[in-house]
């Protein structure tokens, strides 16, 4: 729940507001658990667990029965850790840098079309595009240009200032080329703004304002004087650039790439900054410039996540980091618990980008999978790290180090197992659909609870248990106190707890 709740510091209003939904969910999940699922229990008894029937054995203090009472596959493979601690440690750890490797070729994408299926009529229309037209035709970049209140936008001082504008973005690399109220058909040829600007006066002022209004000019009967009309249509053109205010212009910025592809994002730094600096020449306010469209959406999306990453994940991991010392009484355990989760995602996005890249020959990571990955691998790996550590400590307390991570391991192993394959399953459904974006989220998070499964809380964790000693629950003695403790009274306990 603090992972999902610290969603609410991100940039992004679509991250922030799925931080509170995913809250409330769990909040809700956590009070049926405590308070449904134990009523339901109850009321159904043994019956609960038809067709099979819980047996209870008996609990020995003494380490030696208790040894021979741990039994199954993961008692096994704690045995396992028990005897090579450190090239269990040292094996595992080998591994995931290696898997981490994969993050050199790491790259994210924020290319909506290359992210459709191949077949789609948006996808194969786009190639045709890029075929016989600039890239950036499907999606031009918009740039605003903002004029005092009361401007007349079509008077030859102001269009002249508009077109300052539009001639400097058009000489920016990159570019194909800059249409707008002074240059109605682009920056390529046709009239200019000394003729747009003589059109618009030689038009009465009712038939400006009927055009500016909306109103079809090729309705009614055609003019006369064929010069009225070519004025009429070169007015009507340019007029569909200007607001209905008269004060804003919008230029239309056509580009040579992809307008969702890295080249197209990385301009939209320079077209900014060339926008406000011929405005600034034109006698304009730098402010009065503003650059939008797709592509410089994207580009804003990317900066958000980007500082999101760097802000809001840091934060999950203290608020995480304070929990996990509180619960524990400890200082260390957390540490390396904190450690693991990072290998786990670092060698999960690793594999992921060598899977994505080289064996599907996708052009990267898709934008947001990097940093919900990150969330979803935090809270579900605290969560057994929770379901573990406590268990250890408990055993630890009664039988030993070795026989009680042993003991941990071997009654905690089937519990973390059967939820780390049913997430899985749930989130590699995902990988049915259509869509890159999901597809790659699904893959990547399913891979990441099967290795913290079965390698980081089954091997690597252990083992550092067992490398530290009492040094795991430093500086309090929770599990220390009772190491030595060999004799006791043997308690029934059932044999699935």
């Amino acid at each position: 729940m603090v992972a999902t709740l610290a969603l609410l510091l991100a940039t992004l209003r679509s991250t922030a507001t799925l931080g509170p939904l995913l809250a409330l969910a769990i909040g809700l999940m956590l009070v049926a658990a405590l308070t449904l699922v134990p009523a339901i229990l109850t009321i159904l008894g043994r019956f609960s667990f038809w067709p099979f029937r819980p047996n209870y054995d008996v609990r020995s203090n003494d380490p030696a029965i208790a040894d021979e009472e741990a039994h199954g596959i993961w008692s096994r493979v704690a045995g396992v850790v028990a005897r090579r601690p450190v090239g269990v440690l040292v094996s595992t750890v080998t591994v995931f840098l290696v898997m981490s490797l994969g993050l050199l070729q790491f790259e994210q994408t924020y290319d909506q079309i290359t992210g459709l299926p191949e077949g789609t009529e948006s996808r194969e229309g786009f190639e045709l595009l890029r075929e016989a037209f600039p890239a950036g035709e499907l999606a031009p970049t918009d740039v605003y240009v903002r004029l005092p209140e009361g401007s007349d936008l079509f008077a030859p001082d102001t269009l002249a200032r508009v077109d300052q504008v539009a001639l400097a973005l058009a000489s920016t690399d990159g570019v194909s080329a800059v249409s707008g109220p002074s240059r109605p058909f682009g920056t390529g040829g046709g009239p200019g703004p000394d003729q747009v600007a003589a059109a618009a006066a030689s038009l009465p002022v009712p038939v400006r304002d009927a055009i500016r209004a909306g109103e079809d000019p090729a309705s009614g009967e055609p003019p006369s004087d064929p010069a009225l009309g070519e004025a009429i249509a070169l007015y009507a053109v340019s007029a569909g650039a200007v607001s209905r205010s008269g004060n804003v212009a919008a230029l239309a910025v056509t580009l040579d790439e992809n307008p969702y592809g890295p080249a197209a994002l990385a301009m939209v730094p320079d077209l900014r900054q060339t926008a406000k600096d011929a405005a600034e020449r034109a006698g304009l306010a730098r402010d009065a410039v503003l650059v939008g469209g797709e592509t410089a959406t994207v580009f804003d999306t990317r900066e958000a996540n980007d500082r999101d990453t760097l802000i809001v994940l840091p934060l999950i991991l203290l608020a995480i980091g304070v929990i996990l010392a509180l619960l524990l009484r400890s200082l260390v355990a957390p540490l390396y618990l904190l450690a693991t989760i990072i290998l786990s995602y670092t060698a999960t996005l690793g594999i992921s980008t060598f899977v994505f890249t080289t064996v599907l020959g996708q052009e990267g990571v898709s934008g947001g999978t990097p940093f919900f990955l990150f969330v979803f691998l935090v809270a579900l790996g605290v969560d057994y790290n929770i379901f573990l550590m406590v268990r250890i400590r408990e055993e630890t307390g009664r039988y030993g180090l070795a026989i009680g991570t042993r003991r941990a391991l071997g009654r905690t192993g089937g519990v973390i197992t059967s939820a780390g394959l049913i997430l899985a399953g749930t989130f590699g459904a995902l990988m049915t659909l259509p869509l890159q974006d999901l597809f790659q989220l699904g893959f990547a998070v399913a891979l990441g609870v099967l290795l913290d499964t079965f390698i980081v809380r089954s091997l690597m964790v252990p083992a550092i248990v067992l490398l530290l000693g009492r040094w795991n629950w430093w500086p309090g003695t929770a599990g220390v106190a009772g190491m030595a403790s060999t004799t006791g009274t043997a308690q029934p306990v059932p044999t699935g707890d």
